[in-house]
């Protein structure tokens, strides 16, 4: 994954926003009273990744949606479904959950 703070051509800025005390960059855990994760990544602080590293979202029509579907995406390195860990370089959850696609959720 390509990450650095200066915006470079072809990169999307995403701000590091602490979901679950968790680095959205990378997924390491932020120490209580701490506002860098293990990896060096700081609270708040914007970031620039490369697209190819992005989740793909797929187009769901809306009654699919009204129905009670989701579409797993990464939000940082964790599932937005159930919340667990999505390791680096992967694209399923240890929930088995697969980053682009769609879940019926009762």
């Amino acid at each position: 994954m390509q990450v650095s703070l200066i915006k470079q051509p072809g990169m999307v800025q995403v701000s590091n926003t602490n979901f679950a005390n968790r680095c959205t960059i990378c997924g390491g855990s932020f120490e209580v009273d701490s506002s860098i994760c293990p990896n060096g990544h700081y609270f708040g602080q914007i970031y620039y990744i490369d697209p190819k590293d992005l989740p793909k979202i797929e187009k769901v029509e809306k009654k699919e949606l009204e129905k009670g579907a989701v579409i797993c995406q990464a939000f940082g390195s964790r599932c937005n479904i159930c919340g667990s860990f999505i390791p680096e370089g992967d694209d399923i959850c240890n929930n088995a959950h697969q980053i682009g696609k769609l879940y019926l959720i009762k």
